[in-house]
Parts: structure tokens; sequence; C-alpha cells
């Protein structure tokens, strides 16, 4: 389990510095932040997203997604 965590959070990093470049994170306070994705299933992803944005002062959260389960839309609506 513990490998597996280390593993995880290795890749993230490396994700990050792909997508990222050492740029820091845009400043959300107080601004719409819209969380796009190519689809949801369990929205596990989704919600994990929004949550962060919400905590980085995002005034606004807009979840832009084109397919997802009803029920799985119903609760990231919730957050958004």
């Amino acid at each position: 389990m513990q490998a597996q965590l280390a593993l995880t959070r290795q890749n993230l990093a490396q994700r990050e510095e792909l997508f990222r470049s050492g740029r820091p994170y845009p400043d959300l306070n107080g601004k719409v932040a819209i969380v796009v994705d190519d689809g949801l299933a369990t929205g596990a992803t989704m919600l994990a997203a929004l949550h962060a944005v919400r905590r980085q002062g995002a005034a606004r959260v807009v979840c832009a997604v084109p397919v997802a389960p009803p029920d799985t839309l119903s609760e990231v609506a919730r957050h958004a």
C-alpha cells in the first residue's frame, strides 16, 4: 500500500512538472474557475478538482463536461 502511494505521488509530481513547467499556480482568489473534463464516470476526480479550486479562493466554480451519468452529474452539480 505504501509503495503504491509513493508511486502515485511520484507520478503526480512528474505530471505537474510536465504540465506546469515550474510556473506558479494562477491566483484564483475572487475569480471564476472553470474546471473541464472529457467526461465523468464516478465524478471523484472532478470533485477533488472542484474542492481544490474552492480552497484556492475561487468565487465561483463551474464544471464543464460533455457526458456523465445522471446520478454522478447530480452529485457533482451540488459542488459547482
